[in-house]
């Protein structure tokens, strides 16, 4: 593949206001060639396609203070086409473009206090997801025609006494597929009388999941964070943290067959600060051991998922 690409960017400020433009070129060329075991499928020539975009970003702020800051944003966003080389695809999946609206609000309403806000909302279209092919087993790339997310979030971070830091947030999330009416969604095949459930594996039909949450996207998101720096006498320090991320159910793939629940994990560490600049830390990491999967997928023989680390635990030292 070879890329082009070419921007400009500006600030205007008047007053209290800042108006920022931008504006990016890219133009992308992609080819491949491929073969097995020697034998040329695609060859030279065979599969070539240019794909151009032209996208903007326009941003209007009100700062009048380092306390407050309001702004409100539209940018355009494009992700370049690409083959399923591994098929040896003479068609290309096209390319994804996103159109991102934005408002936010970061404000210091007392000392030590900072309130990060923001409102947004994503409009996408020919998504590119991943799907396996049920014909050839391989993973593949397909375009859902159109996907919108749209959500909020606000971080709060305060300092209430002298080396205590303490963080909190969350986020509401509402991503769906407004168009996917061919998405390759696998169900378990019946059995017969007797047979083990799920001991034919898979079947893959052609599904309209339009309305459907999109894969790994969770409704609610938590976070809470706090550490404590102790000065000690000869200069060094001992600082407890930790913190704790909660996440509401998601799902693996189309259809939503396959579901994460929700879950909670909790993280500690307590480091020493030595005044000639060494730390030593033991820390820990998913403490109640929960467990989770971080891929979880179907094909035709079976579903399968990969999990979490367990509880991890160790202690490191660092200069």
């Amino acid at each position: 593949s070879t890329i082009y690409a070419g921007f400009v960017n500006g600030t205007y400020k008047f007053g209290d206001f800042e108006v920022t433009g931008g504006l990016r070129y890219n133009k992308d060329v992609k080819s491949y060639v491929g073969g097995v075991n020697g034998f040329p499928i695609v060859t030279p020539g065979m599969v070539r396609r240019t794909w151009n975009s032209l996208t903007p970003r326009v941003v209007l702020s009100y700062h009048p203070n380092r306390d407050l800051l309001f702004y409100a944003s539209y940018t355009a966003g494009f992700k370049s086409g690409a083959y399923n080389t591994t098929a040896f695809a003479l068609v290309p999946i096209d390319p994804e473009k996103v159109k991102a609206y934005e408002v936010g609000l970061k404000i210091s309403p007392t000392p030590g206090v900072t309130v990060n806000s923001a409102l947004f909302w994503y409009d996408r279209t020919n998504e590119q997801v991943q799907a396996q092919d049920p014909v050839s087993g391989l993973q593949n790339l397909e375009n859902a025609a159109k996907s919108r997310s749209k959500g909020a979030e606000i971080e709060i971070t305060a300092r209430p006494l002298p080396g205590l830091s303490l963080q909190a947030g969350a986020s509401y999330l509402d991503a769906r597929y407004l168009s996917f009416p061919e998405a390759i969604v696998y169900t378990p095949t019946p059995v017969g009388p007797g047979m083990i459930p799920g001991s034919l594996g898979n079947t893959a039909t052609s599904t309209d999941i339009s309305g459907e949450r999109t894969e790994r996207s969770p409704k609610w998101n938590f976070t809470l964070a706090g550490s404590y720096k102790i000065e000690l006498a000869n200069g060094g320090s001992i600082v407890p943290s930790g913190n704790i991320y909660h996440t509401s159910s998601y799902v693996f793939g189309a259809g939503g067959r396959l579901r994460q629940p929700g879950f909670t994990l909790i993280n500690a560490e307590l480091a020493w600060n030595l005044s000639n600049g060494v730390t030593l830390a033991a820390w820990g990491r998913n403490l109640t051991n929960k467990t989770y999967y971080i891929n979880f997928k179907s094909n035709a023989f079976s579903d399968s998922g990969t999990a979490n680390e367990p509880r991890t635990y160790g202690v490191r030292a660092s200069y």
